[in-house]
């Protein structure tokens, strides 16, 4: 079927994810958004043959690179991945989590699995 071969495509491998809370995203996103700053104007001060406040500026953004790294460390999850379901077409976890398990038992309990079920039978 189509939609089948066509979400092969869209399917995520297994591996990790970050997951960062709502609340947290803001300060998240501002301290990327600041080193980033810190490190243009690093490089524009050293260009400008002013080595002292380059280096100040690249230690304050280690720093922010320090505190961005332990905020990915502690919302990094392992992920199983996807798969396809050949019945539908849908994308559901793969793996055997418990989280993947109960997705897939509620996939397959579905109104559109039944469905599809049904249609192909």
């Amino acid at each position: 079927d189509n939609w089948v071969e066509r979400e092969k495509g869209n399917v995520r491998g297994p591996g990790s994810q970050i997951v960062i809370p709502v609340d947290q995203k803001p300060k998240y996103d501002q301290q990327i958004e600041q080193q980033q700053k810190l490190l243009a104007e690093s490089e524009r001060l050293a260009e400008n043959l002013d080595v002292d406040g380059a280096k100040s500026l690249m230690q304050q953004a280690a720093a922010l690179q320090t505190a961005i790294d332990e905020v990915k460390k502690k919302y990094t999850f392992p992920y199983d991945g996807q798969e396809i379901c050949m019945t539908c077409g849908v994308r559901v976890m793969s793996g055997e989590s418990q989280e993947a398990v109960n997705k897939r038992g509620s996939h397959l309990m579905s109104k559109m699995h039944h469905g599809y079920t049904k249609i192909r039978a």
